[in-house]
């Protein structure tokens, strides 16, 4: 929430990982057309349907929820990518003062886990803003939407990739990434 943070508040999440039941069975044997497909995608921890609830907190009060999920699996450029969705909401007597409906989604590389795509889209209060970022892996650029682009460094991240990336590296006890 943006406006809050602005305003000083203080966030306080709550969090819950919560597994997808398991996909069901494929009426055909694909293994053999899927080993290839498996053997170029990184090993990872989620599944597609798993999710995070967060609860929004301020001064003990709660201000809204949000989610933060693995929606599916996307093309994005030619590669195969895990769709990460996240939603921010007010709750409805916070909505009453300052409405909230944020949406943010990454596209992770199935390979590399580096992102290929981002989008953001702020609702909060009167405050609008769209954001669509393709990221040029191995141009090393960010290109807007409208055409602007930036030079990145190799293997960069978006703040929901990032997020899921660090799931994947071995973490010791007091250990940093």
């Amino acid at each position: 929430m943006t406006g809050m943070a602005r305003a000083g508040a203080t966030l306080a999440l709550a969090l819950t990982l919560v597994g997808a039941d398991p996909a069901p069975k494929d009426t055909v044997d694909l293994s053999r057309y899927m080993a290839a497909r498996r053997s170029r995608e990184a090993k990872v921890p989620w599944k597609v349907g798993e999710y995070f609830q967060f609860s929004i907190d301020w001064s003990g009060l709660n201000g809204g929820s949000a989610l933060m999920q693995v929606q599916n699996v996307q093309t994005v450029d030619g590669h195969s990518t895990w769709r990460i969705v996240t939603k921010a909401e007010s709750n409805s007597f916070v909505s009453k003062f300052y409405k909230v409906r944020d949406r943010a989604e990454s596209f992770i590389d199935a390979e590399s886990l580096y992102t290929r795509r981002f989008e953001k889209h702020l609702r909060e209060g009167n405050y609008k803003k769209d954001l669509v970022i393709r990221f040029d892996q191995g141009g090393k650029k960010a290109v807007y939407e409208g055409g602007k682009s930036l030079e990145v460094p190799a293997r960069v991240h978006d703040v929901l990739s990032a997020f899921y990336y660090v799931r994947t590296v071995p973490l010791p006890d007091g250990g940093t990434v």
